[in-house]
Formats: structure tokens, C-alpha cells, sequence
């Protein structure tokens, strides 16, 4: 059995959320006493929002680090299943404040809105705006180079503040125009109609993430391309060392894979020693040609195929 260990993970991925960590607290800050002073929902919803994901960011950090662990008596798989839990518990949570969101957003409607037209609001609007948009470019390289779901996430995370920064400063403007112009009560509704805006937008993506990351926890088998992929390097392999009958499992865990290879064979299968079978199970691993804290990898022998 040849298992590739997951201690080798990517170090800068702990730093990066980590940054993004201290920023979401300034922008939390920022937006809870904005919020506070213009008296405006939808920022208000921003920097909580803000401070839900500082939250989850703390424990994406978390997981990043245990990953990082070897595996050890209690844990004997490692701790790889922690990242899509936490990726399960932080997409639900802002599932449930966008709904909240859009609740109290019916209750400001139901008393006839409130003005949005204060300078602090536009100020808000282009401090985070231009916040959130380096943030998330900055991610999306590391994403771009490495494929890293936690960052990903986070990554996400950010572009819905940049999508609710661009909401807030296109309704700061349209409140303003209707002012302007005497349609002050009109004007008044743009707060509790920006809120449904930005949830409508934002709302997808941790739906999608959620759906993922479930089927991750479920130990659902991962694309047919990935599955295909190690089908056919298996079978290379195979015609090399002479065997044609194999079965595969696997499971992913974010950006983890488990696969277990299970070779049968008869007993015209000549074994010349153990590291025979060692240097068959080092090209199935060279050949899926994977990060080795990506791959937990096994590959057994058998001669029964119920055992397969």
C-alpha cells in the first residue's frame, strides 16, 4: 500500500486568508458605523456580512492549519475533511443572513423606507469598493496558480462585497437623481430595494458552494474527467506491467482526492518481490501526476474480485 502524505500543502494559502482576515475587520468596522451613521440597511447589511466573513475566515484559517497535520491516532486519515465542512458551515451562514436580510428589508418597505442620500454613504460605497476589488484580484492569482477551494471561496467572498460596494453607490446615485427632482418617498424605497439587489446577485454563489461542498462531505466520486483521467493511467500502467482488471473508488474532499486502486490478477501474475508492486504503485502515482497534499493514494493486489 503507497499513500502520499498531506503535509506538503501549500504554506502561502494560511497568510493569504489570514490577510484577508485583518481586512474583513476594518471593513466590518467600517460598515457597521457607516451603517450606523447614515442609518442606510444595506450598509448595515454590508459590514455584517463583513463580520460574518471575518468569522469564516477565521475558521478557513483554522482548517488551513490543520490540514498541514499528520495524521495521528484519533484522526488517522488526516484532517482534510475539515475543509469542505468549513466551507459547508460558512456558505450556509451567509445564506441565512442574506434571508434575514431581505426580511428586514420588507419591514423597512412596510414603513416607508428611509433617505440613503448622506455623504457617508457614497464615502462607504468607494472605500470598500475599491477595497474589495484588490482583495479579490490579489486571491484570484493565487487561485489562478494553485486551484486552492479555501481561497476560492474567500475570493468569492470579496466579489460579493465589490458587487454590493458597485449596488450601494449606483442606489446612492439614483436616490440622489429622485431627490433632486421631488420623489422623496420614491427615493426613500432605494435602501430596502438595493438589500434584494444585492442579495439576488450575491445569493448564487454560496448556494453553489454550499451544493459542492456538501457532495464533498458526502464523499460523492469526483467529475467523470478527474475519474476518467485516473482510469486511464491506471490502465496505462496496467499494460506495462502486465494486468488489465482493476477497480477504482474515489472521493474528494476539496481540493483533496482519495483513490484506492484495486488490481486483480491470477496467479500467472509473477511477483518478483514487494518493491515490484512498489514501483507499480509509484507510476500510478507519477502518472495522476497530482500535488502529494492533494492524493491520498492506495493501490492493493487481489486475486478474488469480491475483494475488488
Amino acid at each position: 500500500m503507497y499513500k502520499s502524505s498531506v503535509r506538503q500543502r501549500q504554506p502561502n494559502e494560511t497568510s493569504i486568508l489570514k490577510l484577508s482576515l485583518y481586512v474583513s475587520c476594518v471593513t466590518a468596522g467600517i460598515g457597521v458605523v457607516f451603517g450606523l451613521i447614515s442609518e442606510s440597511n444595506a450598509i448595515i447589511l454590508d459590514g455584517i456580512a463583513s463580520a460574518i466573513s471575518l468569522i469564516s475566515t477565521w475558521l478557513s484559517v483554522i482548517a488551513s492549519r490543520l490540514v498541514l497535520k499528520p495524521e495521528n491516532e484519533r484522526f488517522q486519515f488526516g484532517y482534510r475533511h475539515i475543509e469542505p465542512l468549513v466551507n459547508f458551515v460558512r456558505s450556509l451562514i451567509v445564506i441565512a443572513v442574506s434571508l434575514y436580510a431581505v426580511l428586514t428589508a420588507v419591514v423597512q418597505i412596510r414603513q416607508g423606507g428611509r433617505s440613503i442620500t448622506d455623504g457617508w454613504v457614497l464615502a462607504y460605497a468607494l472605500i470598500t469598493l475599491l477595497v474589495s476589488a484588490l482583495i479579490y484580484t490579489y486571491q484570484m492569482r493565487y487561485v489562478a496558480r494553485t486551484g486552492a477551494t479555501s481561497i476560492r471561496l474567500e475570493a468569492q467572498e470579496w466579489w460579493i462585497d465589490c458587487l454590493s460596494s458597485l449596488g450601494i453607490l449606483a442606489g446612492y446615485g439614483v436616490a440622489l437623481w429622485l431627490e433632486q427632482r421631488g420623489l422623496i418617498r420614491i427615493a426613500a424605497l432605494i435602501d430596502p430595494i438595493l438589500v434584494f439587489l444585492i442579495v439576488a446577485i450575491t445569493l448564487p454563489f454560496p448556494v453553489k458552494t454550499l451544493h459542492q461542498n456538501l457532495l464533498d462531505i458526502l464523499l460523492i466520486a469526483p467529475d467523470e474527467e478527474i475519474q476518467e483521467n485516473i482510469c486511464s493511467t491506471v490502465a496505462k500502467v496496467g499494460s506495462q506491467y502486465g494486468f488489465e482488471r482493476f477497480r477504482l473508488h474515489t472521493s474528494q474532499y476539496g481540493n483533496s482526492l482519495d483513490v484506492e486502486v484495486n488490481i486483480i490478477v491470477d496467479d500467472s501474475f509473477i511477483i518478483p518481490g514487494v518493491s515490484y508492486l512498489d514501483r507499480i504503485r509509484q507510476d500510478i502515482w507519477e502518472g495522476l501526476n497530482m500535488p502529494s497534499y492533494r492524493l491520498w493514494l492506495v493501490v492493493c493486489f487481489v486475486g478474488d474480485e469480491r475483494w475488488a
